[in-house]
């Protein structure tokens, strides 16, 4: 009669991945994208967890006359920057994701070779 598949360790592992995981969101906090508008006149630092770190304005896009410009501008550079911050989570999801599948079918099919080995062959 097969034995089933080791709980515990796949638990463990569930476990494993789901802290590896924990450590790449922190990981995103220390990541930073920067982008601008307005030729660079608004420039926008964010973090990979999705907060703006920094908003530079040059003193040449201030108008008086035209605070809506300087409003565009300012939209368009952070709707940037949270553009790449996203997409930096994305990625490194992404990479983590696929270490981490690879890593658990790994040792799921060790654990079943295992299984297979302790049976007996069949007549």
């Amino acid at each position: 009669m097969p034995q089933p598949p080791n709980l515990q360790a796949m638990l463990q592992q569930a476990q494993e991945m789901m802290a590896a995981q924990q450590e790449a969101q922190e990981a995103l906090k220390d990541e930073r994208v920067e982008a601008s508008a307005g030729g660079g006149m608004v420039k926008v630092v964010a973090s990979g967890d999705m907060r703006i770190q920094s908003l530079a304005i040059d003193p040449e896009a201030v108008d008086p006359e035209d605070v809506d410009m300087l409003q565009d501008l300012v939209l368009a550079a952070v709707n940037q920057a949270l553009t790449q911050a996203e997409e930096l989570e994305l990625s490194e999801e992404i990479e983590e994701d696929a270490v981490s599948e690879h890593d658990l079918v790994d040792r799921m099919m060790h654990e079943f070779d295992a299984i297979e080995e302790e049976q007996p062959p069949t007549p």
